[in-house]
């Protein structure tokens, strides 16, 4: 097993310890879901300023994530009001997430049912 693919795991660890899709937290750092699962095969490993935001967004430390160990979670670095916050913001990031897809979903069905109307126009027209 090489390096990439060990880092590669633990990303996909941790991701999975947080309950989140691939989809989730690829928008939350910037990347795309293909980019994040190339992480996670280990094909290739984030940028220095990729990974830090990627540690923030799975709440584990960059030594952790590179360099393995016991711990994954940055508990020195997180008390447990700082922890509620997070995951009280998490929450609220997800339950907007959810809102803008209903929203774009609204918003298809309602293109596709004027582009319906529309070429019914024109049928008329004829």
């Amino acid at each position: 097993m090489t390096e990439n693919t060990i880092i590669g795991a633990r990303i996909a660890k941790a991701r999975s310890d947080m309950g989140l899709s691939r989809r989730q937290v690829a928008a939350q750092i910037g990347v795309n879901d293909s980019t994040l699962e190339g992480w996670e095969r280990g094909r290739v490993v984030p940028r220095a300023n990729k990974l830090q935001t990627l540690c923030g967004v799975l709440n584990v430390s960059v030594a952790w994530l590179l360099e393995g160990g016991n711990a994954p979670f940055d508990r020195d670095a997180v008390d447990g009001d700082d922890m509620a916050k997070l995951t009280e913001k998490l929450r609220q990031a997800l339950a907007m997430q959810r809102a803008l897809g209903n929203l774009l979903e609204d918003v298809s069905v309602e293109i596709a049912r004027l582009r319906g109307e529309k070429s019914h126009q024109g049928d008329l027209a004829a």
